[in-house]
């Protein structure tokens, strides 16, 4: 008898400020398995190539990566795991745009299960994933180290609105073990202040030394959490347990990623510190981090706990994400509603699903994060300002130092104006001896001329008066 196995889908999105190693985290944690379909976008993304925003909105599962099936045969279950990356905010100054861009996909994929799912929903399901094949399950946020900005602040809270949120700290190798127990403090402090975890599991506490020694946040940064309604998700104690992670300090989870791949030539080499042959890692002269080492990055946890299809985190984020594909159901059949496509019932006689916009949704969403689009786009250009003014105290710099130089070059054109004059003096002046001595070579040339005549003609008189003698001399 052939067993029944439900294909469960489970879609990871990465997404923050670009630079902060997105691809490169993803192929870290696909390394181990099996690739079953791989973007365009996504394989140019890994060769260095960026991805704008007007790219990603034409084909979105150009930068998304599937793996091969994963059979659990205890549960039935069919795992089927992907990998959206996306274009980060920063490369685009309209920061405004990036915000809109990332909302509209998160709904549109949302509009996608519902078109095939719609006659199935419910509020609770037994198996969510495999009802939501093009939904996002959670998405990982990547805070920049050592800093964490307002508009991050205000895209996390945007997203966690549709999608569960899951905040990462980039380039975990930049810190020192002091620099990141302070910084993960920061981030609890502006995390539980803002409003509580969307997992059930209480706010867990950092180290003592971290609470002693950390910095505190300004208030301005708990401020705008609480205003914007933060919710980020946390996992369960025996979630972390179950992975083997210490619940005293995450998350959030600090990981460190890289492209280089060790060969087996490097293997065992000495400043390597062993490792096998394709583990990821980053050398520098004091000594070798391994992302995929749970001393050095939190990558590996994050992984289990993301994709470990036996582990039970797997399960609370699909229920979580079905949870908000409902909810999104209730505001979708409204908006078809006001566009007079659904009777309350289901569709309206002779009208379709097609062509209805979500920019109503997409703005619905942003507003009710900081609040009118006037607003909203003053929050969100608050960092562009400050980017702004910072580039123009640079130019004007720059300015500075090219008026000196200027100055420099116009006193230097000065001197060798005069020096100029000088020489077109001295020109002149040698100009004028040229002339007289021209003057006197004609004459020179002249009175030679004459001479020759004179002694010309004299020769000729001589001559004369020789012959005249030789005649007188023969008579």
């Amino acid at each position: 008898m052939v067993s029944l196995a439900y294909p469960t889908y489970v879609n990871i999105m990465l997404y923050g400020e670009s630079g902060l190693g997105k691809t490169t985290c993803i192929r870290n944690l696909i390394g181990s398995w099996l690739v079953q379909r791989c973007g365009s976008g996504f394989s140019a993304a890994t060769a260095g190539a960026k991805t704008s925003l007007s790219a990603f909105r034409a084909d979105p599962d150009s930068l998304r990566i599937q793996l091969a099936p994963i059979r659990d045969a205890t549960s039935n279950l069919e795992m089927h795991f992907s990998f959206q990356d996306m274009p980060g905010w920063g490369d685009d100054i309209n920061l405004v745009n990036s915000l809109k861009t990332v909302v509209h996909f998160l709904l549109k994929q949302r509009q996608r299960d519902y078109r095939e799912n719609r006659a199935g929903q419910t509020e609770h399901c037994a198996v969510p994933g495999t009802m939501m094949r093009h939904g996002i399950t959670v998405c990982l946020y990547f805070v920049p180290p050592h800093r964490a900005k307002p508009i991050d602040w205000i895209m996390m809270a945007a997203i966690s609105k549709l999608v569960a949120v899951i905040p990462v700290i980039a380039k975990a190798d930049t810190f020192t073990d002091q620099e990141l127990a302070d910084f993960r403090q920061e981030l609890l402090q502006v995390i539980h202040h803002g409003s509580s975890s969307s997992s059930s599991s209480p706010p867990r506490k950092s180290s003592p030394g971290a609470v002693d020694g950390g910095k505190q946040q300004p208030p301005e940064a708990v401020g705008l959490a609480r205003e914007l309604c933060l919710e980020t998700y946390s996992f369960r104690e025996r979630d972390l347990a179950m992975v083997g992670a210490d619940g005293s300090r995450l998350p959030p989870f600090a990981i460190v990623a890289s492209q280089e791949l060790l060969t087996a030539q490097q293997v065992g080499q000495p400043g390597l510190e062993g490792g096998e042959v394709g583990q990821p890692f980053r050398q520098y002269r004091w000594g070798t981090a391994f992302p995929l080492h749970r001393g050095h990055s939190d990558l590996v946890i994050l992984k289990q706990l993301l994709c470990g299809h036996r582990n039970l985190a797997v399960h609370d984020l699909l229920q979580d994400s079905w949870r908000r594909a409902f909810t999104f159901r209730h505001q979708y059949e409204a908006l078809l509603r006001r566009a007079g496509r659904c009777d309350g019932i289901g569709l309206a006689p002779g009208q379709s699903l097609g062509g209805v916009s979500l920019q109503p949704l997409v703005d619905e969403v942003c507003c009710s994060t900081c609040g009118g689009t006037s607003e909203l786009q003053d929050k969100l250009r608050s960092e562009e300002a400050k980017r702004t003014l910072t580039d123009l105290s640079r130019a004007r710099e720059a300015l500075a130092r090219s008026a000196a130089v200027e100055q420099e070059l116009h006193q230097q054109v000065k001197t060798a104006g005069r020096e100029a004059d000088s020489l077109r003096g001295q020109l002149q002046a040698a100009s004028g001896v040229i002339e007289h001595l021209r003057a006197e070579l004609e004459e020179a040339r002249a009175s030679r001329q004459q001479k020759g005549k004179l002694a010309a003609w004299l020769a000729k008189d001589k001559q004369q008066q020789q012959q005249q003698s030789q005649q007188q001399r023969s008579r």
